[in-house]
């Protein structure tokens, strides 16, 4: 049984072959397409990030609709993916975004009609290559639909590229043009010439801008939709050790030596990026490095341990972290306190029984990187989150937190944040708060702004 809002998906569809579904996460997208392609059955791709094909694409097809043949064509060989392709008489191909681009004609070949485009904000960039190969492949499609819960994170010149997959006429071919149309741009001398740095929305053209979006997709939130829980959040300061904090101003007074305008020179992203390590406890000595240098006094992890402490043994935890180094310590401090951990990194082959066995409750605590585990999954048994690092990214941000705030939670959800006080941690917290770009808050945090 399709909830009503899955159903207007499924009426939408009746009468536009090319839409796009911004529902934000936890309102059953996947559901939703799905039904789509039972209810008006061609042959359709779907193109998603890696860690949903199996987690929601897959499960959810086995789950509602048994009737449908679905194939996953992910493979380290490409000759074994064009096996896939061009010899399984399947409903829907699923495959992510960075192999479809060498797919795409195998795909047109193999009688592929629609796509479908999970996460859709993948495409955001009109300058990427894989935006390119998206709206070449759309351009040939009968029908197209796109997915996202947060389709322009970061401003809102970002759903050009993903209206132009579907529709050549809501806002025209060219970025330029549409970015004049609806835009001011905000530029500052870099290295000698004028770089533009931002858009200011044209006020006299935001009610056609809204129209003209309207008249191509839908958006609904999950207060519309659903009766959630409420949400808590909660800040944890730490103060970090002597030690920690004479490296973090050696390397904080060079910061500001180190921007191009309102650009940070490579030099100095790294030492914003060692900068961040520094917070969690540890750092690594050269770019690249393996072997992180451990802090003596691991305040983070102390204070992770009195909170895990707090919450209790009888809750489920997901925690946030987004270096292999805090991930693997926190592992340890997990597995010292006899907890059943499961991790989902970069590192992990089968995100998609971690899941099952958390949502089961065979798993006490599940350790999270954004990018392995933010988008599409459930993890609905758990309440609470913890963040022990973050990074500036508002989408990762807010795709993370929907993992528990989702259809199927039923209790309040508490979130924690461990943030080193006076670090770049509070202009992380800051910049995912108020939808910031990173620029902002690093001339923010050294007060250029």
């Amino acid at each position: 049984m399709l909830m009503e809002h899955q159903q207007k998906m499924v009426d939408i569809s009746k009468t536009h072959p090319r839409y796009g579904f911004w529902l934000q996460p936890g309102l059953g997208k996947t559901v939703g397409s799905l039904a789509i392609v039972q209810n008006y059955p061609i042959k359709t791709v779907v193109v998603c990030p890696k860690s949903v094909m199996k987690a929601a694409w897959l499960n959810d097809a086995a789950r509602f609709f048994p009737d449908l043949k679905v194939v996953c064509c992910w493979d380290k060989s490409k000759q074994k993916r064009c096996k896939i392709i061009s010899e399984s008489e399947a409903d829907i191909y699923i495959i992510n975004i960075d192999l479809f681009k060498s797919h795409t004609q195998d795909f047109f070949e193999a009688g592929i009609r629609r796509l479908i485009l999970d996460e859709s904000s993948m495409v955001k960039s009109h300058k990427a290559q894989r935006t390119k190969a998206i709206i070449q492949f759309a351009d040939q499609m009968e029908s197209v639909y796109l997915l996202s819960g947060t389709p322009a994170p970061n401003c809102t010149t970002e759903y050009f590229t993903q209206v132009r997959a579907i529709s050549r006429e809501a806002f025209g071919l060219s970025f330029y043009g549409f970015a004049n149309r609806y835009f001011f741009t905000q530029t500052r001398p870099i290295s000698g010439r004028d770089v533009i740095t931002g858009y200011i929305p044209k006020k006299d053209k935001v009610d056609e801008f809204n129209e003209r979006l309207r008249s191509v997709s839908w958006s609904l939130t999950k207060d519309q939709a659903l009766d959630l829980p409420e949400q808590t959040d909660i800040v944890r300061l730490v103060e970090i050790s002597r030690e920690d904090r004479i490296t973090y101003e050696m390397l904080f007074a060079g910061l500001a030596t180190e921007m191009e305008g309102e650009a940070l020179t490579p030099a100095g992203q790294a030492k914003l990026m060692k900068l961040r390590q520094l917070t969690g406890g540890f750092y690594y000595k050269s770019e690249g490095g393996q072997d992180p240098i451990y802090s003596a006094d691991q305040v983070k992890l102390k204070e992770l341990s009195d909170l895990i402490d707090e919450i209790g043994p009888s809750e489920q935890i997901v925690l946030w972290a987004n270096f292999r180094a805090e991930i693997d310590m926190i592992h340890k401090l997990l597995q010292e306190k006899g907890k059943g951990v499961g991790i989902i990194d970069g590192r992990t082959k089968d995100a998609d029984v971690l899941i099952d066995m958390f949502q089961e409750k065979q798993l006490d605590c599940l350790i999270c990187h954004p990018a392995a585990a933010g988008h599409g999954i459930t993890l609905t048994s758990a309440s609470y989150a913890i963040y022990y690092s973050m990074d500036f990214s508002y989408e990762r941000y807010q795709q993370s937190r929907d993992r528990i705030h989702r259809k199927g939670q039923t209790r309040p959800c508490t979130y924690y944040h461990i943030v080193a006080d006076n670090t770049v941690d509070e202009s992380i917290l800051w910049a995912v708060r108020n939808k910031a770009k990173m620029s902002d808050a690093v001339l923010r945090m050294i007060g250029l702004d």
